[in-house]
């Protein structure tokens, strides 16, 4: 239901409007930000055209196929005992908020959920190889595609680089986690996944910079002040790093939940006691250690809080610990007792994060209604003036105007983009006059120009400070003959 308000209902977000206000110059961006893959699979595909609804049940399609991937993964590399039911992993990973602020982006949503399937078909190719390395044509049959599939997610969305560590965390986890393990076995197990990865990641940067010089670019700057490392002091970095995870592993945001904090420490706590009872080797306390610490693989990384929507392992790691652990209590004595008890625990996990997924949309979906009207009503303003004078005036909006959310939406402060009013946006004028006049002209067809000239802004936001605010009707005004200013 949740993701179905996605496929049929007619909301955009801030990418899909600039895919049909200005496609090419999104597009170019893309190579900016490091995305060729995005642009290459796009064209290879034959979606370099837009069309929402497509968009939308792509999405839905992709996402499922990356699930059953996942869980088709685990479920052919476990040391479980008998096999786990596919939804013990599907259901809480596809619930997950941070895949449906991901994959609300319509524009990449189901490149980014392919990317997600690519690297769990890398890392079955890569234990493949492993499982194949005494027959050498047969190995490097595998290396190869685990290679060729782990690029491919890579330069498709460069987060797939922390979901393939967390993948290899769990997976070596449930293929060598026995406690009559050799430990040169598990070394060279692991070393397996490393290797591909390095490859991987080489081959990445390499056509990354061959992509941008032959197209006589440069790496976009957002790219660049994401890293904080070197630029903020070491204090501040990690007191932004611990605030993240204090705020993401106690649920404070609607992205985190308590559920998967409680899920991720009894998988340690598991673990543990495995070992203790030499039923797992001691390495598996590794490796699940760094399944609960892989969710802060981005903030680490950039040296800052992340931003959610870049944040999938925490998802993958969720729904990992909650198919460990249901399946674990699954296999207690009395069936019928344990299999009711765990999916229960299963509904729950799965009906929490879905609620929020459904709430989160129907936000999206109402603040889009209303960003529709602002956008006619201040294209009929703008026409008004615009008629008065003979020659084209450009135009320059001022400010940003935050929705009226009901009780049943989020707030503005809960939410990052999905669901966040298109008038909102702007960390400057100059950007908020960018998406506001490409929001209007995709929504209604009213097309207008901005300034060229940097000043233009600045002399905008001094002739309206004295101006009331949208949705006042005095909220416009004429500058110099040449500019029509609106305040928000």
């Amino acid at each position: 239901i949740a993701y179905g308000q996605k496929a049929f209902s007619n909301t955009f977000s801030i990418d899909t409007e600039e895919m049909i206000s200005r496609s090419k110059a999104l597009y170019n961006s893309w190579i900016r930000l490091e995305r060729f893959g995005l642009l290459a699979f796009k064209y290879v595909t034959g979606r370099y055209w837009y069309n929402n609804s497509l968009a939308g049940i792509l999405m839905i399609l992709a996402l499922f196929a990356s699930a059953t991937t996942w869980a088709y993964l685990f479920s052919k590399a476990h040391n479980l005992g008998t096999k786990f039911h596919p939804a013990l992993f599907m259901i809480p990973f596809i619930s997950a908020p941070i895949l449906a602020e991901m994959l609300g982006f319509l524009l990449m949503g189901d490149d980014v959920a392919c990317a997600l399937m690519f690297v769990s078909i890398s890392l079955m190719c890569a234990h493949n190889a492993y499982q194949n390395r005494k027959e050498l044509k047969t190995l490097l049959t595998y290396a190869l595609m685990a290679f060729v599939f782990a690029v491919f997610g890579f330069t498709l969305y460069l987060a797939m680089t922390t979901v393939f560590i967390a993948g290899t965390a769990m997976i070596a986890l449930m293929v060598k986690g026995s406690y009559a393990c050799k430990f040169k076995n598990i070394v060279a197990y692991v070393f397996t996944y490393i290797c591909v990865f390095i490859a991987s990641y080489a081959c990445y940067a390499i056509l990354n910079k061959i992509v941008i010089a032959t197209n006589h670019t440069f790496v976009d700057p957002y790219i660049k002040e994401q890293m904080r490392w070197g630029k903020d002091p070491i204090s501040t970095i990690i007191h932004a790093i611990l605030s993240h995870a204090k705020s993401m592993y106690l649920g404070r945001t609607i992205f985190h939940s308590v559920f998967i904090t409680i899920a991720l420490i009894a998988l340690v706590l598991l673990i543990i006691v495995q070992v203790i009872r030499k039923k797992l080797n001691a390495f598996t306390i590794i490796f699940a250690i760094a399944i609960v610490a892989s969710p802060m693989m981005m903030s680490v990384i950039l040296g800052t809080s992340g931003i959610a929507r870049t944040e999938l392992t925490y998802p993958l790691a969720g729904a990992f610990a909650c198919m460990y652990l249901l399946h674990y209590i699954m296999q207690f004595g009395k069936k019928t007792l344990t299999t009711i008890i765990a999916c229960v625990l299963l509904a729950i996990i799965g009906l929490s994060q879905s609620f929020t997924v459904n709430r989160l949309y129907y936000t999206e979906y109402m603040t889009y209604n209303q960003d529709y009207y602002i956008a006619q009503d201040v294209a009929r303003r703008i026409e008004a003036i615009q008629a008065n004078h003979k020659n084209p005036l450009k135009v320059v909006f001022v400010g940003n105007h935050i929705a009226d959310y009901n009780p049943s939406e989020f707030k503005s402060d809960q939410l990052e983009l999905i669901g966040r009013s298109m008038f909102e946006i702007g960390f400057s004028t100059t950007h908020g006059t960018w998406v506001k006049t490409g929001f209007i002209r995709s929504a209604t067809g009213f097309k207008m120009e901005t300034p060229v000239l940097a000043s233009a802004y600045t002399n905008a936001e001094k002739a309206v400070q004295n101006l009331p605010s949208w949705p006042s009707n005095k909220c416009t005004t004429v500058l110099d003959n040449k500019y029509i200013i609106v305040k928000f």
